[in-house]
């Protein structure tokens, strides 16, 4: 398990155990769940089919993916370049064609099939993981030419020089990662246009959420997992709640709504 990993694990632990406040159903009804790669576990991988199947059954109102590119300029869904860490095959995805990785990992959907599969049932929070050449661009915005952005989907990115390279995309669609460098890249997003910032809930403080809402944008923090961290959030306001445990929080939003 990686250092960063086991903090957050070891923070959520102690955060699952401070009671909170049960939120107002008005607060409630103003949040929303966003499955972090899907519903995953030991049974359905991450970022795949049955991942994000399993949200739609439960009502859960976005998930959240990664894009990487093949070599024949197919995006598709996968987290990291590699598929080692996943699926134990060694696979480069940027020096494979798309018919080779089918072949070999049919697992790992296109963005294409997900589009199809879930445009416009449940939002996609689409996160880049590099720059889009122009030709991807173009590629992108045919394949989202059907959806309406902001309302069936945004663009997340943890470099926030990334949003300039999705021209003729609303802006209010793109949506700033923060990790340890969260105040950084608050300050450097409200010199430009986007339409949201996220980041861990530890970091995220009252003033910098604050000054986003104060820019009529969204916040969002990850990655809480339990009942009591989802009532902090709540009551602390945030819009959008990224979390490895989608089913269990939506089921507990479920019942906060009544």
């Amino acid at each position: 398990m990686k250092l960063t990993d086991f903090l957050q694990n070891t923070v959520n632990f102690i955060y699952s155990k401070i009671p909170q406040n049960r939120p107002s159903k008005d607060l409630a009804q103003a949040c929303r769940i966003i499955a972090h790669r899907g519903a995953w576990n030991k049974e359905r991988l991450e970022n795949t089919i049955p991942a994000f199947d399993k949200c739609l059954q439960a009502n859960v109102w976005a998930i959240e993916f990664d894009i990487q590119w093949t070599k024949d300029n197919i995006p598709i869904i996968h987290h990291d370049k590699n598929t080692y860490r996943v699926f134990k095959k060694n696979i480069d995805i940027n020096n494979t064609t798309f018919s080779e990785l089918r072949k070999t990992i049919p697992q790992i959907p296109s963005f294409q099939e997900v589009i199809k599969l879930y445009g416009k049932k449940i939002h996609l929070m689409i996160e880049l993981k590099a720059f889009p050449s122009a030709l991807q661009l173009q590629i992108l915005k045919e394949l989202l030419k059907n959806l309406t952005s902001v309302t069936d989907y945004h663009f997340m990115s943890l470099d926030i020089k990334c949003f300039k390279h999705l021209d003729g995309f609303n802006a209010q669609s793109f949506v700033a990662i923060g990790r340890s460098d969260l105040k950084e890249v608050h300050n450097k997003s409200l010199n430009i246009e986007i339409g949201a910032l996220t980041g861990h809930y530890l970091l995220f403080h009252k003033k910098m959420q604050s000054a986003q809402h104060n820019l009529g944008r969204k916040t969002g923090v990850g990655f809480p997992n339990s009942k009591n961290g989802l009532y902090r959030e709540i009551n602390n306001q945030f819009s959008w709640i990224f979390t490895n445990h989608p089913l269990l929080l939506q089921s507990e939003l479920n019942q906060l709504m009544g």
